[in-house]
């Protein structure tokens, strides 16, 4: 039961949102986040719907061929999503 009741508490802290609130810790991020952050901006958002649950949208940072890729990854618990096909590095290519 105790199990149950962690599992139940970190699968609602993993898929909840808040549109409204920014990072408390974005003095840490680095430039070239924060400048892919901008670029992406119209791409980022949460949105609880009731028919689909959470649908938010994610900037995430990862390493291909040796380079440090931006990529927006979408986040649906009742939806057929595709994996993202592409990314930017900080210099937009």
């Amino acid at each position: 039961m105790k199990n149950l009741l962690l599992l139940f508490f970190m699968t609602a802290f993993f898929i909840s949102c808040d549109s409204d609130k920014e990072f408390e810790d974005i003095g840490d991020a680095s430039e070239c986040s924060l400048k892919m952050r901008e670029y992406y901006k119209g791409q980022l958002y949460c949105n609880k719907n009731p028919h689909f649950g959470t649908i938010s949208t994610n900037l995430i940072k990862g390493n291909y061929k040796g380079k440090i890729v931006y990529y927006i990854n979408v986040e649906c618990e009742n939806c057929l999503v595709a994996a993202p096909s592409s990314g930017y590095t900080c210099e937009l290519e």
